[in-house]
């Protein structure tokens, strides 16, 4: 559905910090947490990475990831906003 990513690394993606040269896989999803004064959705990412070359594949199913994701998501929903 064009919102998760389950698959090899990129090579620039520079999520990672100091530890991006040993991330092999990633599982990438997109969160919208409905926050600010006016609730409105701010686009953002929740990434997991893998050492293992196959520790996140196309054809894993991605129903845990995007549960985490959602979770983050309402989490971020009630952390408070700093100026």
């Amino acid at each position: 559905h064009g919102l998760t990513w389950l698959g090899p690394a990129f090579d620039d993606l520079e999520l990672f910090g100091a530890e991006a040269e040993d991330i092999k896989a990633v599982a990438l999803i997109r969160v919208a947490p409905h926050i600010g004064p006016d609730g409105a959705a701010r686009s953002g990412l929740c990434a997991f990475g893998s050492p293992e070359d196959d520790g996140f594949t196309p054809q894993m199913g991605c129903e845990l990831v995007a549960f985490i994701a959602r979770v983050v998501e309402r989490m971020a929903e009630r952390w408070p906003i700093l100026n």
